[in-house]
């Protein structure tokens, strides 16, 4: 949490009226909520006339209501569609395509290298392929940044491909604010981006989105006609504003040039101590976040190494989720060729504002753990 959200979450001065009540307390709430939307819209240099913001609970939630809004949309026209995904995307995005594909809905994975970067040339015949044997729209889901890898696909690319395939592209925006250095500049010519809150500092269960005026779909969620019904239901102005907080706070300690310096110093700190034990993965993609190491050890799943982090006091992430006491093998880590190590995966993600002084504490304590590993070739 952003120190200036929890700072005025202290405090208790934030509006709960509802905003779409026509009382003064309701008015009030409702400016704030315009007032929020339109420095977003500011702040990621979106023009209101091409871009409209809506808030929601999340980007799994935008990401769901987009795909099955878009399937709907062409269903009721009697139109089979292509809904375009990368075998790296987050899971709420291949469980949508694996439903899909049960509906009838023909689907495509881009195609992906093993150092995480975006096979572009092969991918854009298969969509052109693939648009052949349809009728419907083709979307395409582009994760901008990944959660995992920290790899990077630049928004240039997402253009390119629409330009090319006429494609409607969501862009996973959730991991990019404060995790590359031009995180606030967005392209008009893409159609969806998708936000959540608490990955820059504000609330979770919080999100927004911004949503081209020439998107049409239905909307899945229906009810009182909110957010020009897009997204029914009764709005967090809570969220909103302290989303607004977040990112007033983080763009004033924003500093790109040393996180990009100190994340370098940290991977390549793991490269060396990871000799004969593990390895980074995507260490020669062409484009890394600002935050992200993800590695893997060779002699210990994630679940026997996690708890070596966490006795140091550290906070690691497995590449999947655990369950029952089993480390369960990564999509990702699968996709891009790791086998058995799948298993096996760790994810080092720093918050916003890690400097040098942050660097040099964890330094020695993640030296301590990784010497403790046990060797082990592959």
């Amino acid at each position: 949490m952003a120190p200036a959200v929890h700072r005025w979450l202290t405090k208790g001065d934030f509006f709960w009226a509802n905003p779409s009540s026509q009382h003064s307390s309701g008015k009030k709430a409702s400016f704030a909520l315009e007032e929020a939307r339109r420095k977003l819209q500011s702040t990621f240099k979106l023009d209101p006339s091409t871009h409209q913001t809506i808030y929601h609970s999340g980007a799994t939630e935008s990401i769901n209501s987009f795909v099955l809004g878009w399937w709907f949309e062409n269903q009721s026209k009697g139109l089979k569609p292509l809904f375009v995904f990368s075998p790296l995307d987050h899971a709420c995005v291949r469980a949508q395509a694996a439903r899909l594909k049960t509906f009838g809905c023909e689907t495509l994975e881009l195609t992906v290298q093993k150092n995480g970067n975006l096979d572009l040339e092969s991918s854009l015949l298969a969509i052109k392929e693939a648009q052949s044997q349809i009728t419907g729209s083709t979307l395409l889901n582009f994760t901008w940044v990944h959660n995992e890898t920290g790899v990077v696909w630049p928004l240039s690319v997402a253009e390119k491909i629409k330009a090319q395939t006429g494609c409607r592209v969501h862009v996973d925006a959730a991991q990019v604010i404060g995790k590359v250095a031009n995180c606030f500049d967005l392209s008009s010519e893409l159609d969806l981006y998708s936000f959540s809150s608490h990955k820059c500092g504000g609330l979770k269960s919080h999100g927004w989105s911004f949503v081209s005026s020439s998107w049409s779909a239905q909307s899945l969620i229906l009810g009182g006609g909110q957010q020009q019904g897009l997204r029914a239901g009764t709005e967090n102005v809570i969220g909103a504003l302290a989303l607004e907080i977040a990112l007033e706070d983080l763009k004033s300690q924003f500093n790109p040039g040393e996180q990009k310096k100190v994340i370098t110093e940290l991977r390549d700190f793991l490269d060396t101590a990871l000799i004969g034990k593990g390895e980074r993965i995507c260490r020669d993609s062409s484009e890394l976040n600002l935050n992200t190491a993800l590695f893997v050890i060779n002699a210990l799943p994630s679940d026997m190494s996690l708890p070596l982090f966490d006795l140091a006091g550290l906070e690691l992430s497995a590449g999947a989720a655990c369950s029952s006491g089993a480390a369960k093998a990564s999509p990702v880590l699968e996709a891009l060729g790791l086998g058995a190590r799948s298993r096996n995966g760790l994810r080092l993600s720093t918050s916003w504002g890690f400097g040098p002084k942050q660097w040099e504490e964890l330094r020695p304590k993640l030296g301590q753990v990784l010497e403790k590993l046990p060797l082990k070739s592959v």
